[in-house]
C-alpha cells in the first residue's frame, strides 16, 4: 500500500513540476543562428531551420530603364551564399549584374557583399526571393528577404506636365580614364531615395555610390552618420572609351513617386583629342548646315548645344558624300550660344576624336539665300 502511495505522489510530483517550467514553442531554438559564425554552424546541421528564418520584406518603386543596387552580406567560407527567384511579373525587371565583392581587410572568413543591380524592364510588379542558404543542405536557410520591385513608366514628357516634379538638365564633361562624380541632396530619414538610368554602364563605370552627411559625428578612427541629418549622395564614374552617355537621376518618394528629375548628357573625351574653335554668325528663323569629313575609320558623333533655346537640331544627310556628314540647325531664337561637334574615329574603339566647338550668334539679319553653310574638314 505504501508502495502505491509513493508511485502515486512521485506521478503528481512530476506533473507539477513540468507546469513550474518555461514552455517554449515546439522546434524553437533557444541559441543564436548566426552563418557568419563559422564555430556555432556546425550545430544547426541536423536541425530544420526553415520555418525560423530571419524574413524580412522590402518595397522599392523605380522607373523604366532605371537600376538600383540590392546589396547583401554574405560569407562563403561558412558555406551559406546567396540564391534568389523572381516571382510575379517576370518581365518587369532584370538582374543586369550579380557580383560578391570581398571585405576590403582581406582577411581569410571575413564576410563580404554580395551585390545585385536590378533594373526596370516594363510597368509591372515582380518579387524577388533570395535565401541565404547552403546549396548542398536541404531547408537550410537561415535569411529570407523578398523585395517587392514596383516598376513605373516615367516618361520625360509627362514628368514635364506634372507642377510637382522639380526638371533639371546639364551636360558634364569629362576625360577617358579618370574619374568623375556627381553629387545631389538627399536626406535618408525623410525615406526618398535616388536610383539612377546609365544609357551605358560598360561604357561609363560605377566606381561608387555613398551618402556624404553635412554632419557627422567622430567614434575612435571613424565617423558616423547622424540620425536625421541631410547631406549628399554622392556617385563616381570613370569612362571607359570616347562617347556620349545619357545619365537620369530619379528622386523617388516613399509613395513611390518621381518627385525630382536630374538628367545629364556625360561627354567622354580622349585625352589627347584634337580640338578646333570657330565662330559663326547666322540670320534668326533660319536653317544653317555644318559639313564635316567623314574617312573611311568614321566611328560616329556627338552633339552638344550649349542652349536649345537659341538653335536647335533638326536633322543628318548623308546623301551627298558618303565621305562627309551635314547637320541641319533652326535659328529659332536671338542670341549667342556654343554649338559642339564630337567626331569619333577608329574601327573597334575610339582611337582618336576631333572637338569642334562654334560660337554661334543668332542675329536678326537674314543672308541672300536664307541658309548658311559650314565647311570643316
Amino acid at each position: 500500500m505504501y508502495k502505491k502511495l509513493f508511485m502515486i505522489l512521485a506521478v503528481v510530483l512530476a506533473i507539477l513540476m513540468s507546469g513550474c517550467v518555461n514552455e517554449q514553442p515546439a522546434g524553437d531554438i533557444n541559441q543564436s543562428v548566426n552563418p557568419d559564425d563559422t564555430a556555432n554552424s556546425s550545430k544547426y546541421d541536423d536541425v530544420n531551420i526553415t520555418q525560423h528564418s530571419e524574413k524580412m520584406t522590402y518595397s522599392i518603386t523605380i522607373p523604366r530603364f532605371a537600376s538600383i543596387p540590392i546589396k547583401l552580406v554574405e560569407n562563403p567560407s561558412t558555406g551559406y551564399t546567396w540564391n534568389y527567384t523572381i516571382e510575379g511579373d517576370t518581365d518587369a525587371i532584370q538582374i543586369t549584374s550579380d557580383n560578391y565583392i570581398p571585405a576590403d581587410s582581406g582577411l581569410d572568413g571575413a564576410p563580404g557583399t554580395h551585390v545585385y543591380e536590378v533594373e526596370g524592364m516594363m510597368p509591372g510588379t515582380a518579387d524577388i526571393v533570395f535565401k541565404y542558404e547552403r546549396n548542398w543542405e536541404n531547408n537550410s536557410e537561415v535569411k529570407e528577404y523578398t523585395y517587392t520591385i514596383k516598376v513605373i513608366s516615367a516618361d520625360r514628357f509627362d514628368l514635364e506636365k506634372d507642377p510637382n516634379v522639380v526638371m533639371k538638365d546639364a551636360s558634364i564633361n569629362t576625360i577617358k580614364g579618370e574619374e568623375m562624380k556627381i553629387s545631389l541632396p538627399e536626406n535618408p530619414s525623410t525615406g526618398y531615395y535616388w536610383v539612377v538610368s546609365n544609357g551605358a554602364p560598360k561604357i561609363l563605370n560605377l566606381v561608387s555610390s555613398e551618402f556624404v552627411s553635412d554632419k557627422a559625428e567622430t567614434t575612435g578612427d571613424a565617423k558616423e552618420t547622424m540620425v536625421g541629418v541631410g547631406g549628399n549622395r554622392v556617385w563616381t564614374y570613370k569612362g571607359t572609351d570616347a562617347s556620349e552617355i545619357s545619365l537620369t537621376f530619379y528622386l523617388m518618394s516613399t509613395a513611390g513617386k518621381v518627385v525630382q528629375y536630374n538628367h545629364y548628357d556625360v561627354y567622354i573625351d580622349l585625352k589627347d583629342a584634337e580640338k578646333i574653335t570657330e565662330n559663326k554668325t547666322v540670320p534668326v528663323s533660319e536653317e544653317f548646315m555644318i559639313t564635316h569629313d567623314a574617312p573611311s575609320d568614321y566611328a560616329g558623333y556627338a552633339i552638344e548645344i550649349q542652349d536649345k533655346d537659341i538653335i536647335s537640331y533638326a536633322t543628318v544627310s548623308n546623301e551627298d558624300s558618303a565621305l562627309s556628314t551635314t547637320w541641319v540647325f533652326n535659328a529659332t531664337k536671338v542670341g549667342s550660344t556654343k554649338l559642339i561637334i564630337r567626331d569619333y574615329y577608329g574601327e573597334e574603339s575610339t582611337t582618336s576624336e576631333k572637338i569642334t566647338t562654334y560660337n554661334i550668334v543668332v542675329e536678326d539679319n537674314e543672308n541672300e539665300n536664307g541658309v548658311s553653310v559650314i565647311h570643316s574638314s
